[in-house]
């Protein structure tokens, strides 16, 4: 049902986000789109108690133009758990607006685990067999805690999938991109080869000096 409700009184709950994190590049897309007049599909609410089922980027987009007093129409709907909130939103977010990424995917899994989600229903909700499903569960999960909480893990993680993980991992995977380190690695090594790292910036020459330092203890190298 349509409706037009203040937008200060929608309430973002990350619980029933299918996606790792709000991408604040899209959020700038799309209030950048509504600057120039694009309309953009309602929010999906639910009725029980205002929280954002899909939408949370366009939410974000249109908080930027929008006080709280500011009324915009939204689709209120009724979700009778948790569980059927968040079947909603991985499955149409994994059928339209930007793709999920196989870090979403796992997100989502890992969340759909949590609150006591069937393999099945999840699967379909992501329209991936179950046979992908298993692959993901098993090439980017890891665990934390003394009860084996599972937890996504990107890509540049893989080799370390099925390992227990602490804090200090996951504070470390939280600042990275994703992205394989041997693209990291190969950018500093062309660089540096051909001069064009800036020696002149103090803090790029102490993460070097670091990063030096760390690999020569891991690799046994002598200098």
């Amino acid at each position: 049902m349509l409706k037009k409700v203040k937008i200060g009184t929608l309430v973002v709950d990350l619980a029933l986000y299918p996606r790792a994190e709000v991408n604040s590049l899209e959020v700038t897309r799309l209030a950048r789109a509504i600057e120039s007049g694009a309309q953009l599909p309602p929010i999906v609410v639910n009725k029980e108690d205002n929280k954002i089922v899909d939408g949370v980027m366009r939410y974000h987009a249109m908080r930027r133009s929008h006080d709280d007093h500011d009324k915009i129409e939204v689709d209120m709907m009724d979700f009778e758990t948790p569980k059927d909130a968040f079947l909603f939103a991985v499955t149409v977010n994994s059928r339209h607006g930007r793709s999920l990424a196989p870090y979403d995917m796992v997100h989502c899994i890992v969340k759909a685990f949590d609150l006591g989600i069937e393999k099945k229903a999840t699967a379909e909700a992501l329209c991936i067999p179950t046979a992908h499903y298993d692959s993901l569960v098993e090439r980017r999960t890891a665990t934390t805690g003394s009860d084996g909480h599972i937890i996504p893990i990107k890509s540049s993680f893989e080799h370390l999938a099925g390992t227990r993980w602490n804090k200090r991992k996951i504070a470390v995977q939280k600042r990275q991109s994703g992205s394989h380190h041997i693209y990291f690695a190969r950018q500093l090594r062309d660089a540096a080869k051909e001069d064009m790292l800036d020696l002149n910036n103090v803090s790029l020459v102490i993460a070097l000096t670091e990063l030096v330092e760390i690999l020569q203890e891991k690799l046994g190298l002598q200098v």
